[in-house]
């Protein structure tokens, strides 16, 4: 039985700068606030409150009068580094990173967050390179081991990326169980990747402990039950998704082709028209017109011809 869209590799999660996702890494909570502005002149100040507001574009402006008013002001390349990472300008977070160290060569947020903006570039060698620096300065920073191990399983590096997973699961011990839960479902999916489905579901299993309601990790332990062919295991887990989350269309797919192997044709239709009309109503209109297509099929057989 094949299965579309079986899970989703989380690409980066952004704390700080913006929680949840598809792209971002663990970067300092509210950097801008923790850098020491040594009563600069009004517009860094200002920067650093239109940075508060989430008025980012305001924060690119404030900060730039600020460098056209002293132009070896290291915070300000740095803030104004951030800003550009908030407004998606990855290019010229890069640029601005580098004056910061170029200033400041200890800066480790700037090497930090060039390695972030390096990522989101698809430049993962780079990416390494920068949080590899934060580490040489400071071997406790879970946040470069954490966002070194996304870049690793970028390039498929899988034993590097547990390490680094490892690393940061150790020097982060103290975080709050979701955001540590995180670290877990991470290292899990290097070890699904290399067909280690034991590793993998312990991970997982260590997720939920920290997080009971983490739907990616029960979405990526039924996967690993899904690839042992263990279809109860995986079907308990999709609707553990589904009960947190009932608009969560690949679970419900995923679900879906399992009750239809299972020849549990009825609830494999429901399953699937609940999958399209989500798939539709979140904008996946390819996945949507998929999903139809399997519906149909599964309601309405070819017959056979002869």
């Amino acid at each position: 039985m094949s299965i579309l869209m079986l899970y989703r590799w989380k690409s980066v999660v952004t704390v700080g700068l913006c929680f949840y996702l598809i792209v971002g890494l663990w970067v300092a909570p509210s950097w801008a606030e923790s850098v020491n502005a040594d009563r600069s002149p009004t517009a860094f100040q200002a920067g650093l409150q239109f940075y508060r507001d989430g008025e980012y574009k305001q924060a690119v402006t404030a900060f730039t009068q600020a460098i056209a008013h002293r132009s070896d002001h290291a915070s300000a390349y740095s803030n104004r580094c951030l800003s550009y990472m908030q407004i998606l300008d990855y290019e010229q977070a890069i640029a601005d990173c580098t004056q910061a160290i170029a200033l400041n060569p200890r800066d480790l947020e700037a090497y930090l967050t060039r390695g972030l903006a390096a990522h989101k570039l698809g430049d993962h060698d780079q990416a390494i390179a920068d949080y590899s620096q934060v580490l040489a300065y400071d071997t406790t920073d879970y946040r470069a081991y954490y966002n070194r191990g996304l870049a690793q399983f970028a390039l498929a590096h899988h034993e590097q990326a547990i390490a680094d997973y490892g690393q940061a699961i150790q020097q982060g011990a103290h975080l709050d169980p979701r955001s540590l839960a995180d670290f877990y479902d991470d290292r899990g999916l290097v070890h699904l990747a290399q067909h280690d489905h034991d590793s993998a579901i312990d991970n997982f299993n260590q997720a939920i402990a920290l997080d009971d309601l983490n739907v990616r990790a029960y979405f990526n332990r039924a996967c690993a039950h899904h690839q042992q062919q263990d279809w109860v295991a995986a079907l308990q887990d999709f609707d553990q998704v589904v009960e947190v989350n009932p608009d969560h269309a690949e679970a419900l797919l995923n679900r879906g082709l399992i009750h239809q192997h299972l020849g549990d044709i009825d609830q494999a239709i429901a399953d699937l028209h609940q999958a399209a009309t989500c798939f539709c109503d979140q904008g996946h209109m390819q996945a949507y017109r998929q999903t139809l297509a399997l519906l149909t099929r599964l309601q309405f057989p070819p017959s056979l011809v002869g």
